[in-house]
């Protein structure tokens, strides 16, 4: 996907905001000067994502254990804990302090501070626990539909057949 998009053989690419890193450097392995940038997805209402992301969880335990995980959180939540994992991650940070420290980062990564920007007009995914076999499922399924090299004799008339499908599925995955 990141080489066919940076190659021009394609006129978007839907990615998570990690893999953004990786369609820059396929950009730069390409030699292409094309600038490029993270755009909401279209439709009535321009949604820019599904927000979805990390999140801390502590597990009913002894009071010892209880408080240092407590204090694990606390320390990983810090400002300057956060735009350090954001550095290693690509992610968005959990908090919004955390963005003065970030100039620099969002300085060399303009796709990231593109999504930044539209952190306001994101949506949170939904709060499911089988939310994550569904949203593979949906990746997968879209994927399947937008690969004309895996797919090359798909046709038009095929899409809604997939879609229903995809909604069947997710219908038999929400279900359980």
């Amino acid at each position: 996907m990141y080489d066919r998009f940076a190659a021009r053989q394609a006129l978007f690419a839907t990615a998570s905001l990690d893999e953004l890193p990786d369609q820059a450097r396929a950009f730069l392995a390409s030699g292409s000067q094309d600038e490029w940038t993270v755009l909401p997805c279209p439709g009535e209402k321009q949604t820019a994502f599904a927000l979805y992301g990390s999140s801390f969880a502590v597990l009913d335990t002894d009071d010892v254990n209880r408080l240092a995980s407590w204090l694990f959180v606390r320390w990983m939540l810090s400002p300057e804990n956060q735009a350090s994992w954001v550095k290693s991650t690509d992610l968005f940070p959990l908090r919004t302090s955390t963005m003065n420290l970030l100039a620099d980062y969002a300085a060399g990564h303009p796709q990231w501070a593109a999504a930044v920007k539209m952190l306001p007009e994101g949506k949170r995914s939904p709060q499911l626990a089988s939310w994550r076999v569904v949203r593979t499922m949906l990746g997968d399924g879209f994927s399947d539909m937008f690969d004309t090299i895996r797919h090359p004799d798909l046709t038009e008339g095929q899409v809604p057949l997939i879609l229903r499908e995809m909604d069947t599925t997710v219908t038999d995955l929400l279900s359980k």
